[in-house]
């Protein structure tokens, strides 16, 4: 499992705690599993937010780590595909500028 640090100095008050993000294996073990829980606990009772996909074992487990302490959670799949969408949205604006079609942009 990595943990890694996100910066939230310049973001909404829920998350001038810090925020940490967590990523696993496809498969964790136990071992993988406990050292989440741990990690995600410790940074939590340091008033941490917590984010991760929670699509995956790992994440999924921090976001109920994060459920059940009440802390935030950040969603990362929703934030990239929100972005996906955004940078997308963007392309297919210059494609119509520029005088091309919009259909063929993925």
């Amino acid at each position: 499992m990595r943990v890694f640090i996100i910066e939230t100095r310049k973001t909404g008050l829920e998350l001038q705690g810090g925020l940490i993000g967590v990523v696993g294996s496809i498969s964790p073990s136990p071992e993988e599993k406990n050292e989440c829980v741990e990690t995600v606990s410790r940074y939590i009772v340091d008033g941490w937010a917590i984010a991760g996909d929670p699509f995956t074992p790992i994440g999924r487990l921090a976001a109920l780590t994060a459920e059940v302490a009440c802390v935030p959670f950040v969603n990362l799949r929703k934030l990239r595909e929100g972005r996906d969408l955004l940078v997308r949205g963007q392309a297919e604006n210059r494609l119509i500028d520029s005088g091309g079609v919009g259909h063929g942009i993925n």
